[in-house]
């Protein structure tokens, strides 16, 4: 369930750079009018339908957006949409443990990412911000390639398909396992979206899965 954030208008955003990617994908980087907390910015914050929020630096002074537009997007002043999807932030997704003793303590249930097209931008950008506390993985799919070479992964998956062997690099040096599906047999890949891959693979019992999709719905 999503948080009951106040009706605020965000910061200003305003330009700075487009870096182009593998594919035809880009990052454009803003920067903000006025620094603003990671967990106050919205997960599902887009500029438009083709340019995802990404990632959020130097205490919310710089803002990063992975799209397919070449030419980035006039961000200006941005408001919460209205009759559209809600903000959703990073505490609707793992809230902040109640205070325990050690005694009680018990591991953070592992939490498994599901992300489509550009929606792993969203997975990237949880991953980033809840790498240091709690376990995550992610399995996400793209008809458009990715916007980074694909790696044989590090980490094993229980169950896996073993012949989708490809990941994402940076989420490996995060520490986080992750699988990559494309429908066009791209090498490495499961071959397949993400509902072709459920008749192959049952995750663990214990995992949480999450579509990031369903914050865009």
């Amino acid at each position: 369930m999503r948080s009951d954030a106040p009706d605020r208008p965000l910061p200003e955003l305003i330009w700075q750079q487009s870096l182009p990617q593998i594919g035809a994908y880009w990052v454009h980087e803003y920067r903000s009018g006025t620094p603003l907390p990671t967990e106050l910015w919205p997960v599902n914050l887009t500029l438009n339908d083709q340019t995802f929020l990404l990632s959020v630096k130097d205490q919310g002074q710089r803002v990063q957006f992975l799209s397919l537009q070449e030419n980035a997007p006039d961000a200006g002043h941005i408001s919460q949409p209205k009759n559209h999807q809600a903000w959703w932030f990073l505490q609707d997704i793992v809230p902040a443990p109640a205070p325990r003793n050690d005694s009680q303590s018990e591991p953070d249930q592992p939490l498994c990412l599901l992300a489509d097209g550009l929606h792993l931008a969203t997975a990237l950008h949880i991953c980033e911000q809840l790498k240091a506390h709690c376990a995550l993985t992610v399995i996400a799919h793209s008809d458009q390639g990715f916007p980074f070479p694909v790696k044989p992964a590090r980490f094993l998956l229980p169950g896996f398909p073993p012949e989708a062997m490809g990941a994402a690099t940076l989420l490996e040096d995060w520490g986080i396992p992750n699988r990559l599906c494309a429908r066009q047999g791209q090498p490495g890949c499961f071959e397949g979206d993400l509902s072709t891959l459920k008749a192959h693979w049952t995750p663990p019992e214990h995992w949480r899965l999450f579509d990031v999709t369903r914050f865009f719905a």
